[in-house]
């Protein structure tokens, strides 16, 4: 059922691409731009250019790591978000209403119960510290897996995998939320959803755990390849381009970093971008799919409502403004 509608889902994967591509030519922009710092610096400061070209070697992954992340934060939200209610209407009715184009049901929905992206971007990001909170505290010694005798063991390899699974079960819980358009209450949708999550987090520890080791492996085997075939020109050629550029031995060595960290930043862009482009799609739908087998039936237990306010700020916050609008008397 997964992969099958993973491929009914191919127009928002194209459109992922599509965004992806765009958000390619930007980091090529701006690797452009460090390159051309860089050689500005050797230009300026010749044979004391070792020194400020590996600090903008250095520089340049934390504003790549910034940009990937605001980009997924934001730029992405409504493609994430009509990927999400499309595999939704799959996983529940098994087709979209008659004629509906994939892309504007998604966009149209998501716009008819959050009102854009940027309320989404706030539910979601709430789901999402609650989810982890709550995961917290259901493998922390006081939790339901830290009861079992021998886990602590094995307790914090299961926390590390379940952490990265922690990041598509918070896509299962908005599913959950775009089901339900007859509750106009979002905040109450949200808080049921993470509770039903909770009631039955054992069941999804399977799929969880098979999610996250798929995510880590083909991210790392990506990164590996790509990290491996992009020194191989470093190696070879990079000594002889920056002998080229200068002859200061120093600033021949710093340009050496400089074509080390560039590929680095290059491999994890790729790794990142093959993840994003399929893994994560993959991912979403089969935790939505397991999410809605495992509360298939289940009505939220209002006792955890108390227990997880205690060990989840998020979800108390949650609860708050869902109180804040019912409607009163």
């Amino acid at each position: 059922m997964t992969v099958k509608i993973f491929f009914q889902t191919l127009p928002y994967l194209f459109l992922r691409l599509v965004v992806y591509f765009v958000f390619g030519l930007i980091l090529l922009f701006f690797l452009s731009m460090m390159g051309g710092m860089g050689f500005l610096v050797l230009k300026v400061f010749k044979e004391v250019a070792a020194a400020p070209l590996i600090f903008i070697a250095i520089f340049t992954v934390p504003i790549l790591i910034a940009l990937t992340r605001f980009f997924q934060r934001y730029a992405l939200y409504l493609v994430r978000g009509g990927h999400i209610v499309v595999i939704t209407e799959l996983v529940r009715k098994g087709k979209l209403p008659q004629g509906e184009n994939q892309i504007s049901y998604g966009k149209d929905k998501i716009a008819k119960h959050f009102g854009g992206a940027s309320v989404l971007f706030i539910v979601d990001n709430m789901v999402r510290k609650a989810v982890k909170q709550v995961l917290n505290w259901l493998t922390s010694a006081d939790g339901c897996l830290g009861q079992i005798p021998g886990m602590n063991l094995v307790l914090s390899v299961i926390k590390r995998v379940l952490r990265i699974a922690g990041n598509y079960i918070d896509e299962a819980v908005l599913s959950y939320i775009v089901s339900h358009e007859e509750e106009k209450n979002v905040w109450k949708t949200a808080a049921d959803g993470v509770i039903l999550y909770a009631q039955s987090w054992k069941s999804l520890l399977i799929t969880a755990v098979f999610v996250s080791l798929v995510v880590m492996c083909i991210w790392l085997a990506v990164f590996g390849v790509s990290l491996f075939l992009l020194l191989i020109p470093v190696s070879t050629y990079g000594g002889e381009i920056a002998a080229r550029i200068t002859t200061s031995p120093q600033a021949q060595q710093g340009l050496k970093v400089l074509f080390g960290f560039i590929a680095l930043a290059l491999s994890q862009t790729i790794a990142n971008f093959v993840k994003w482009i399929t893994v994560d799609p993959l991912a979403t739908v089969s935790m939505i799919v397991s999410y809605n087998k495992a509360i298939d039936g289940a009505q939220p237990s209002y006792d955890l409502y108390t227990q997880l306010s205690r060990v989840s700020r998020s979800f108390r916050q949650m609860t708050e403004r869902a109180k804040q609008l019912q409607p009163t008397a």
